[in-house]
Order: structure tokens, then C-alpha cells, then sequence
């Protein structure tokens, strides 16, 4: 649901001219946010580092990479075929040239980026498994750390430097790795955090987000604003840690009915993560809603649930509407969602 009211906020903060006010509300609720895609990555870390957990490269590639390369291919396609239907009006050709151009370059829709950076982390996930199993806790500690102050530390100084930017770095592109690793760790007790803890660091990193956020914003200053805006930000990973102690606190405390339907939706999620853009842009794009006209808070938080609840439906039926799940088994070769 956090993914959903993050571009539930943020798509029509893209598609229509927003005031000031409505401006910074998208860009708070959205960046405030943040915290529910490292999540992602953080569970990826804590269910697949386990070194116990047999997990050959066969099984790898079979099973996580080919999910993931399949629903990057489909999507794109009925994304692209979206586009045409409802905006472009190009023809069969251009729509398909749209297609292979999007799928290889990352150009299809805005959430579409997450699973060409999933597959990357499932190719590496071997070498990152290797050094779960092979180190002791302070040495894992000791990698966290690096890459805490080379991902994040470093890049958020050097939104301030500009030219003068920090010339130090690591050999990691990216700063997923430090989240699948803080997932394992915090998991595993590797990286110990109570209840108390956790609500500090999400509380205090969630209010530090909001302020520079509104700063940049109010003040018309771009690097703030895309600083604010990134998972390398060195508060949107001691919210997302935070969240994640928590989230791993309260599952503890469930009650079985809350637990019940948790599972469902989380049987549910990849799909739900898929489509929720779709029924956002039936609403905003196709229906024309602009949330800025008045109202904006209340209508982009309305939609946000509508969207949450027609990609969690389209997904159940995917998986339990007979026809439609063997036409996927025929295509796939094994389960899809």
C-alpha cells in the first residue's frame, strides 16, 4: 500500500501543473513514502541471504530471474499497448518499435524501473550469498558500514558540493546492496532493534524528510528536492531501517484475523506492484481526475486505495479465474504471481 500512495501522489503531480501548495503536499506524501521500496529490497535480503536456505544459481535463474524477466516483458508490452489505445494513436507499428525501445532502455512506465534493478540483484545474488555465508557478524557489520558511508553518506554530502563534489567511492553502482544486507542482518539479529528503536529512527527520519522536502519546495531548490527524493538519501535509509524494525516487530503481535489477510495481500504483492500504476492512469490519465482542482489531499488518497484494490482484485483473479492462469502456465512454464 505504501508504493501505491507514493505514485498515488506522484502521478498527477506529473501529469497536471500543480500551485505551490498542492506541490509540496504530492512531493511530501511522496517522498514520505520512500520508505516502502526499500522494504522491498530489505525482505528480498532477509529471505534469500539465509545461508542455510538452499538456493542454487539453476534455482536462481529458473525460478526469480525468469519471473521477473517475464513480467518486465509482458507489462512493458501491455503498458505499451495502453499508451497507444489511450493517448498515442501511432499504429501497430510504432507501438511495437515503442515496445523493444521501452523494454531495453527503461522507458516504460515510472515503477517499471524496480524490476530491472531486482533482476540485477538476483544475477548477483550467488556473490552476495557467498558473503553471508562465509563472514562472521563483525565483518558483516564492517560491509554494511562501508557501503552505508560510500552509498549514502558521500552522495547525500555531495548534493551540496556540486562541483566540489567528494571524489571517494566504492565499485557498487548502486545503494540496494546496503538494503539487502541491512534486510539480512536486522532479520537475522545480526543488527539488533527493538521496538523503541525502530519508532525513533522511523519517527525522527520521517519528519527530517518532510522538512527538507517542504524547504525545497517552498524555496524552489532543486537539489534539495531530488535529494529528498532519492533512496541514496542518507534519512530515507534510517526511515526505511526504522519501518523494518518495525514491521518485523509488530508481526510478532498480529492478531491471527490481521495475519489472515496480511498473507493475502502478500501473496498478492508482485501483482499488486505490477498493475496499481494501470488503475492510477485509468483514473488520471484516462478519466482526466485532476485532484488539484480542490480536494487534492483527500481525492489522491482515495484513488491511491481504488488502486490498491483493483490491482489486489485483477491479481486474484489472475491467479484463480481458471482460463486465465492456464493461459499463463502455457506461456511461462510455471506459476506467474
Amino acid at each position: 500500500m505504501g508504493v501505491v500512495i507514493l505514485h498515488g501522489f506522484f502521478c498527477p503531480y506529473l501529469l497536471y501543473q500543480p500551485g505551490a501548495d498542492a506541490e509540496t503536499l504530492s512531493l511530501m506524501v511522496r517522498n514520505v513514502m520512500l520508505w516502502a521500496v526499500p522494504c522491498f529490497v530489505m525482505v528480498t535480503g532477509a529471505l534469500l541471504l539465509n545461508p542455510e536456505r538452499e538456493l542454487t544459481i539453476s534455482h536462481i535463474m529458473n525460478k526469480y530471474v525468469k519471473r521477473a524477466l517475464l513480467a518486465l516483458i509482458l507489462f512493458t508490452f501491455v503498458f505499451a499497448v495502453f499508451d497507444e489505445v489511450t493517448a498515442l494513436h501511432a499504429g501497430f507499428v510504432v507501438m511495437l518499435k515503442n515496445f523493444a525501445v521501452n523494454l531495453f532502455t527503461n522507458h516504460s512506465w515510472l515503477h517499471m524501473w524496480y524490476l530491472y534493478m531486482l533482476i540485477g540483484i538476483y544475477l548477483m545474488m550467488p556473490a552476495f550469498r557467498a558473503v553471508t555465508a562465509d563472514v562472521d557478524d563483525q565483518t558483516l557489520r564492517y560491509i554494511i558500514l562501508v557501503l552505508f558511508l560510500f552509498q549514502t553518506c558521500i552522495p547525500t554530502i555531495n548534493f551540496f558540493l556540486k562541483d566540489t563534489a567528494l571524489g571517494f567511492y566504492i565499485p557498487v553502482y548502486t545503494v540496494y546492496p546496503l538494503y539487502l544486507f541491512l534486510g539480512y542482518a536486522i532479520h537475522t539479529g545480526k543488527i539488533r532493534m527493538n521496538m523503541k528503536s525502530a519508532l525513533s529512527m522511523a519517527v525522527c527520519a520521517t519528519i527530517g524528510i518532510l522538512a527538507v522536502t517542504y524547504v525545497g519546495v517552498q524555496d524552489g531548490n532543486t537539489q534539495l528536492i531530488q535529494m529528498s527524493s532519492s533512496y541514496a538519501f542518507i534519512l530515507v535509509v534510517f526511515q526505511a531501517v526504522g519501518m523494518f524494525g518495525l514491521l518485523k516487530e509488530t508481526e510478532k503481535k498480529e492478531e491471527k484475523g490481521v495475519n489472515k489477510l496480511l498473507a493475502q495481500v502478500d501473496r498478492c504483492s508482485f501483482g499488486i506492484y505490477l498493475m496499481h500504476v494501470l488503475f492510477l492512469y485509468l483514473f488520471y490519465r484516462v478519466g482526466q481526475v485532476n485532484p488539484f482542482v480542490s480536494g487534492a489531499g483527500i481525492k489522491m488518497l482515495g484513488i491511491s486505495l481504488l488502486a490498491f484494490l483493483g490491482a489486489w482484485g485483477s491479481t486474484w483473479l489472475l491467479k484463480h479465474v481458471p482460463w486465465i492462469k492456464d493461459i499463463i502456465r502455457i506461456l511461462s512454464g510455471f506459476r506467474f504471481f
